[in-house]
């Protein structure tokens, strides 16, 4: 595992990560209230893996114990506790406060605000992919001490510019997973990450094995490998700015939308003939790891004109969001955010 020496440069307060845990108790004791002591809560995105600011929003999962493995049969009666309409009961009864359900939701959620804390929550019912996808990437912080920073600076840089906002309330432009996704790929292909989707023992690839509720992804093959046996000789003489630097020049100048596609379960960039209507496409191709036919990135064509532009005309004069442990001395001025 590598070392980390901005370790201490992105710390959360103590005071956030404690409210978090007492949110997320309270969650879990409603819940087991109404459905019993089976269930239990997880977060997930990025929370988990450790790029988050105070003020983010949290994504939890309900974990169905009687369905590790998902929903591989399609017309099986699922439990009430599925029902997120019975769950915005749940909370109401709890005093959670700014309760909606999503019913028609790709992912039927709930979301809701714990009043005590002020943290807005969406909550889901075992649907285990955003679960799957946090850790691998916490695996890839884990083994490379320059992508945790990369990660925090990047979405510092895009919130702004309206390129993090991939729900709406404005134009629709890239989540923080797809940003992980294009920066894991990134450093995949200059041979400072390992492809962790390859070579996996067979006793993890058997067990490995999840089914979403949307029956278009079909099954997915959700293992990776947790084994120390990739070491980490490259990125320790890695200076973040220029590893910033280089990673706007590739996404503005090197990436061809025509011919690359980024997949980290590949490696990284790989070559593939992309054409919408003969057309070359316009769309920075960008592949989820575990549901091999669903793209991260696409239908996002102002957000990604948006992007080549800024990344190519960045003005590394005037950014002072970069702000390396080498640099300050100190830690991440989250409270600036």
């Amino acid at each position: 595992m590598a070392s980390d020496p901005w370790r201490d440069t992105y710390v959360l307060p103590d005071s956030v990560i404690l409210q978090r845990v007492e949110t997320t108790k309270r969650v879990q004791q409603a819940i087991q209230r109404k459905f019993g002591s089976k269930y239990t809560v997880e977060l997930f995105g990025s929370t988990r893996y450790g790029v988050s600011y105070p003020t983010s929003d949290l994504d939890m999962v309900i974990l169905d114990p009687d369905r590790p493995r998902g929903f591989p049969s399609a017309h099986k009666a699922l439990p009430g506790i599925y029902n997120v309409r019975r769950l915005m009961g749940v909370f109401t009864r709890a005093g959670f406060k700014d309760i909606k359900a999503r019913p028609f939701a790709t992912v039927p959620i709930v979301t809701f605000r714990d009043p005590k804390t002020g943290l807005y929550c969406d909550i889901n019912v075992n649907e285990r992919m955003g679960l799957f996808n946090s850790d691998l990437i916490k695996r890839y912080c884990q083994l490379s001490h320059i992508l945790r920073p990369m990660l925090y600076e990047i979405k510092t840089w895009a919130k702004p510019l309206d390129l993090n906002n991939p729900s709406g309330g404005g134009p629709r432009s890239f989540s923080s997973y797809a940003f992980a996704l294009m920066t894991i790929g990134f450093l995949q292909t200059k041979g400072l990450l390992p492809n962790l989707q390859v070579d996996i023992p067979a006793t993890t690839r058997a067990k490995a094995i999840f089914w979403p509720l949307n029956r278009k992804y079909g099954k997915c093959l959700v293992g990776f490998d947790t084994r120390d046996s990739w070491k980490d000789t490259g990125s320790g003489a890695v200076d973040l700015p220029t590893i910033l630097r280089e990673w706007f020049l590739f996404w503005g100048q090197e990436f061809d939308n025509s011919l690359h596609v980024m997949d980290i379960r590949r490696g990284g960039l790989t070559l593939d003939a992309i054409e919408v209507e003969t057309k070359p496409c316009r769309d920075v191709v960008v592949l989820d790891p575990f549901i091999i036919t669903k793209v991260r990135s696409r239908q996002l064509q102002k957000a990604i004109l948006t992007f080549e532009l800024e990344c190519c005309n960045l003005n590394w004069s005037q950014c002072d969001w970069i702000i390396p442990t080498t640099l300050s001395g100190g830690r991440r001025k989250f409270e600036s955010q």
